[in-house]
């Protein structure tokens, strides 16, 4: 495995990238919500449904394809690669073609207006280069270059925004739907942008190392078998989270609310709060997306020490974290919902959801660990019956309690979704979480760590410099209390310590391998 100090680095580097990029990502709908409204944001957000099952077909399976197959024939990567783009190539036109001439039905039919058929057609030309660059990215991942693909993403979504911002500055926004086009012309934009950067980096490396010129045999029936199971999955789930999306308005207008309204209902959720409520799993998306080739790499040495220690260490350091980020979004609720949208619109929803954030936390890294130990098809199935279960309940319960009822669907699905995973993963990789120590006991902690601040915030009226001090203050006393509450153990600590300090140039092993031996018998 890698040493420890750079992977500490490495994960240390991506999640300010990823908080970064969650940062500029909010501020995009915030500009979004200014310039068209939450009805426009509602539009906006069924043209990015449909737009993600486009892009979907175009690149699904290839970037997990490109990944195992780099590892498992890294000699010879640039053989594996040449022949990875081409499929990629092949889906990406498939995808566009689609998109491209089936815009305005696609508008009519599902999404009930042709505001959105330019837009489409807009971002219809973005899907072979966003299926090239997932085949490009798995080979990032797989050469552990995480750190260029992260700096690629980011300047991705600040191209995304640029050129955005720029055409409605030249062009203006004159109407709703003109100002629509124009955001789908700077995704596209800064789609091209993103695989260029990603083209010139993988074509320094090849030139750069010196790689054997043919591969392992067989390379289509190693390619089919890992990315048949996780495409199939990926259209399959992607195309029934399409149809939930665009029946939510749909039933919110069948509750007896007006076509604008129900667009803006659904636009303050899932515009407004969802992105909120993720925003802090941009650290654990890191943490999730590096736990695939470490466990990989793991299993193919049949090392299941180390893999259970990765595991109980992640599990700890997930529900400890998202734990405190539900507490946060209960309390500060309003606060949060003004300072970043200007409104209060938000804060109900996000108080509604924030007892779900540590059950969908905890399925995002869990998913990461299945991955890892080549579950894929088990997560096929697994997220094909989450999907199907949304469509169902979104079909039965928003029409008759509207915005509620696609809240009652959300929680349905990710408990469902995370103990269906949870149970696949104990059973491959047995582990024990201690539910007082691990659950109940930082709930209270965080509790009373974000409470205590309030007394001496309460002259502080600007909401952003609130927002700050009382998430600061809140933290440093819950990582007090979590410390001298035994939730973060001595070993905790030194294994944290030995992360950052200097490796011994006589030591074969990284920190981490040297830690297994002493902490096998508690692993917990």
């Amino acid at each position: 495995m890698r040493s420890a100090k750079k992977l500490f680095y490495t994960t240390l580097a991506l999640t300010l990238t990823g908080l970064i990029m969650r940062t500029v990502a909010v501020w995009f709908n915030v500009y979004l919500n200014g310039l068209i409204g939450t009805a426009g944001i509602g539009i906006f957000q069924l043209i990015l449904s449909v737009y993600a099952m486009a892009k979907t077909l175009s690149y699904a399976g290839m970037n997990l394809a490109a990944t195992r197959l780099c590892i498992d024939d890294f000699q010879a990567a640039r053989h594996s690669m040449r022949r990875i783009l081409i499929c990629a190539c092949v889906t990406g036109s498939v995808s566009f073609l689609v998109l491209y001439f089936g815009s305005n039905l696609i508008s009519l039919k599902f999404i009930h207006t042709m505001e959105a058929a330019n837009s489409l057609r807009a971002l219809s030309f973005s899907l072979p280069f966003v299926s090239l660059s997932a085949g490009l990215n798995g080979y990032m991942t797989a050469a552990r270059k995480m750190g260029r693909y992260s700096v690629i993403q980011l300047s991705e979504q600040i191209c995304r925004i640029g050129a955005t911002v720029a055409l409605i500055g030249i062009l203006g926004a004159q109407t709703q739907e003109h100002s629509l086009t124009l955001v789908g012309i700077g995704i596209t934009i800064s789609e091209v942008f993103s695989f260029s950067l990603s083209l010139i980096t993988y074509l320094r490396d090849i030139r750069r190392d010196h790689m054997a010129k043919q591969g392992k045999k067989g390379f289509l029936k190693r390619f089919f078998r890992i990315f048949i199971p996780d495409a199939v999955g990926a259209y399959v789930r992607s195309g029934l989270n399409t149809v939930e999306h665009l029946l939510i308005p749909w039933g919110i207008r069948k509750n007896g609310v007006a076509t604008t309204e129900a667009f803006s209902a659904y636009g303050i959720v899932q515009g407004m709060a969802l992105p909120v409520v993720l925003y802090p799993s941009a650290i654990l998306g890191v943490i999730s997306s590096l736990l695939v080739p470490e466990i990989a790499e793991c299993k193919a040495k049949n090392n299941q020490i180390e893999i259970r220690y990765m595991i109980n260490r992640v599990l700890q350091v997930t529900t400890v974290f998202s734990i405190a980020t539900a507490v946060v979004l209960f309390m500060y609720a309003e606060q949060l919902g003004y300072a970043v949208f200007h409104s209060y619109e938000a804060a109900p929803f996000l108080k509604s959801l924030s007892p779900l954030v540590p059950v969908m936390y905890m399925d995002m890294t869990t998913d990461g660990m299945l991955k890892g130990l080549d579950k894929q098809l088990s997560l096929m199935h697994i997220n094909v019956l989450d999907s199907i279960l949304c469509v169902i309940l979104v079909y039965y319960l928003v029409p008759k309690a509207a915005v509620n009822g696609y809240i009652v669907t959300i929680y349905a699905a990710e408990i469902i979704n995370f103990i269906l995973s949870f149970r696949k993963l104990s059973t491959e990789v047995p582990f024990a979480i201690k539910p007082v120590r691990s659950i109940l006991l930082p709930l209270m902690l965080a509790i009373v760590s974000f409470q205590m601040p309030l007394p001496i915030l309460n002259g502080i009226n600007k909401p952003i410099p609130w927002l700050i001090a009382a998430c600061g203050i809140g933290c440093m006393i819950y990582m007090l209390l979590l410390r001298m509450t035994g939730c973060i153990s001595k070993e905790d600590v030194r294994w944290a310590k030995k992360l950052v300090t200097p490796l011994s140039s006589s030591g074969s092993r990284s920190g981490a391998s040297r830690l297994l031996s002493s902490f096998a018998s508690d692993p917990e």
